[in-house]
C-alpha cells in the first residue's frame, strides 16, 4: 500500500461503493453538515503533485479546472 497513493486509492473506492450503493452514498451524504460535503468534494478533486522530481516528493493539490471569464463589451465572450 506503501506505493499506492492514498487520494488515488480513496477516489477509487468511493466511486466503487458510490456505484454499488447509490442509496447508501446518497442516505450517508445528506446526513453531511455543508462543510463535511465541501471537505469530501475538495479531497475528491485533489491528487498528488511532484513538487521535487529529483526527490520524488509529492504534496497534496486540489486540481481544479480554470472557467472562462466573461468580457464586458466581448459579445463572443472571448478573452
Amino acid at each position: 500500500m506503501k506505493d499506492k497513493d492514498e487520494f488515488v486509492f480513496f477516489k477509487e473506492s468511493f466511486y466503487q461503493f458510490k456505484l454499488n450503493n447509490q442509496l447508501d452514498t446518497n442516505q450517508l451524504l445528506e446526513t453531511f453538515t455543508e462543510p463535511k460535503r465541501k471537505f469530501l468534494k475538495d479531497i475528491l478533486a485533489s491528487q498528488r503533485v511532484v513538487i521535487d522530481g529529483d526527490n520524488g516528493k509529492t504534496l497534496p493539490r486540489k486540481i481544479v479546472k480554470p472557467k472562462m471569464r466573461k468580457i464586458a463589451g466581448n459579445p463572443d465572450n472571448i478573452e
